[in-house]
């Protein structure tokens, strides 16, 4: 259950554009990461937070915009921004097959116990909570080894705990992507805003 007076945050999820996904090499990346932070403005437009500018700092940390905490993820064909009043970190990924020595690499025997069996989908559980926990943190993947999977909670939520700090991260699906958000408020609400099936935009939101 929510508690009275937390955070109401909307994660805002947009696909990629037929048009754009062609791009390669560092035209696509710089296509992307902009598509982004067009997610990430749109979040914080739906809290009443307007900014139109967002940078990182020398070691790449988003820089806070007007109290705003903010973070973004990006696949070929999906991209995923958040705005939050706290430090807040996403992730996005797409579901697909895993080498075990990947999975032995990323989880150790304990997290792996907490699901039986260890499916792709559940390894990308793991993963998406741990890199946006690490980037709502802001210390990168060098703090991997300090995030662990306490607890799954149900099929779109676990508990992980980094740095003996305990984190509750929500995940959504869209298509073949999963997508994790963690806050340091303990239990956010989240309304996730994504595009309906065969839309590309969140179009009541802007036009393309």
């Amino acid at each position: 259950m929510t508690p009275v007076g937390a955070e109401t945050i909307y994660p805002v999820i947009l696909k990629v554009p037929a048009k754009h996904r062609a791009l390669s090499g560092r035209e696509r990346v710089l296509f992307l990461r902009q598509y982004a932070r067009r997610a990430v403005v749109l979040s914080g437009g739906e809290k009443g937070r307007v900014f139109s500018e967002i940078e990182n700092d020398a070691d790449g940390r988003p820089i806070p915009v007007n109290g705003c905490f903010w973070s973004l993820s990006h696949k070929p064909e999906q991209v995923a921004g958040v705005a939050a009043l706290q430090p807040v970190g996403i992730d996005i990924e797409t579901v697909r097959p895993v080498r075990p020595g990947l999975m032995e690499r990323i989880t150790d025997a304990e997290e792996r116990r907490l699901a039986d069996p260890v499916t792709d989908l559940v390894f990308f559980r793991f993963w998406t909570a741990k890199e946006a926990v690490l980037k709502a943190l802001g210390i990168g993947l060098r703090g991997l080894a300090h995030c662990k999977i306490f607890r799954i909670v149900d099929e779109t939520s676990l508990i992980l705990s980094c740095h003996q700090t305990y984190w509750q991260v929500e995940h959504a699906f869209c298509d073949n992507h999963l997508i994790s958000v963690a806050c340091q408020d303990s239990n956010p609400r989240l309304i996730w805003i994504i595009p309906e099936s065969g839309q590309e935009t969140v179009s009541f939101l802007f036009n393309e």
